[in-house]
């Protein structure tokens, strides 16, 4: 696995603060373009995570006393769709051959989300989006489902998926992987499972992926596993990798983030595709 510099780049909103500095020094230490719509009359957003035996957990009173994150997100929800019509924005995009966005983002912009997922559509590019969390895909489901028809990508894992089907009386258990609202796109399903495996489905057809287990002492911290599976992945994705491949980079990262405690990584990635 490669490390490029300036091939990665960012949207966000922070403040004038010295967390603001913080993250804008650590994204351009990482070589991640974070070109970000500064505020000053709140704070850049900022999370406590709290874990305990290696994992966190938010599904019940008793899990959040435990094991928790808590997010005050200040600055980050004064997100506004104006930012993406600058110069840096419009370059940005017009470069960028695949567009993320994480569902949290659809609670502070979803008008800047579908900016974006028009121009991918529009451009022929990749648009991958995450549900994020259950939570999303209950309170924040009609935002999730004007998003849907222009993805090529959905990551989720299979406690958000029992949610989504739960409360889609149209979307039935069985036939969830082969689901397909009226999309403009043909979407992979991408559901990771933990140590399980990861599910990906597309044009009605479901293969699964296993997942190589790490030994229990190697693991430090489970907190954004999640995510670091999708980086690795469309890290993949943009290498022009088979879907195998990209899953392959997406558990790597995954791996290489839960034995690690915190996000900062340190030395080389020891990765390699095994296709050329």
């Amino acid at each position: 696995m490669l490390q490029k510099e300036g091939v990665t780049a960012y949207f966000g909103c922070i403040s004038t603060d010295k967390y603001g500095e913080i993250l804008e020094k650590c994204a351009s230490q990482d070589g991640v373009l974070g070109h970000f719509m500064k505020v000053k009359d709140v704070a850049t957003g900022t999370c406590a995570v709290c874990i305990v035996e290696k994992e966190r957990c938010d599904v019940c009173m008793y899990c959040i006393l435990k094991k928790s994150l808590v997010a005050n997100l200040s600055a980050a929800n004064k997100f506004d769709p104006s930012h993406l019509k600058d110069s840096t924005s419009q370059e940005i995009l017009s470069n960028a051959r695949i567009v993320y966005s994480a569902g949290f983002f659809l609670t502070v912009s979803p008008e800047s989300a579908l900016i974006c997922a028009e121009h991918c559509l529009a451009k022929d590019k990749a648009y991958a989006m995450n549900f994020s969390a259950e939570f999303i895909v209950e309170f924040f489901k009609d935002r999730v489902l004007a998003l849907i028809p222009y993805a090529t990508h959905i990551f989720t894992n299979k406690d958000e998926v029992k949610k989504f089907v739960r409360d889609s009386p149209r979307v039935g258990r069985k036939d969830f992987f082969f689901f397909l609202v009226q999309t403009k796109n043909k979407f992979s399903l991408i559901v990771t499972q933990g140590s399980s495996s990861v599910l990906i489905a597309r044009d009605g057809k479901s293969k699964e992926y296993p997942v190589e287990k790490i030994p229990a002492e190697k693991i430090v911290d489970t907190n954004g596993a999640g995510d670091a599976f999708v980086g690795g992945f469309l890290f993949g994705l943009a290498e022009g990798k088979s879907e195998e491949e990209c899953v392959n980079a997406g558990c790597y990262a995954a791996q290489v983030i839960i034995q690690t405690s915190g996000t900062r990584l340190s030395g080389k990635p020891k990765f390699v595709f095994k296709t050329k």
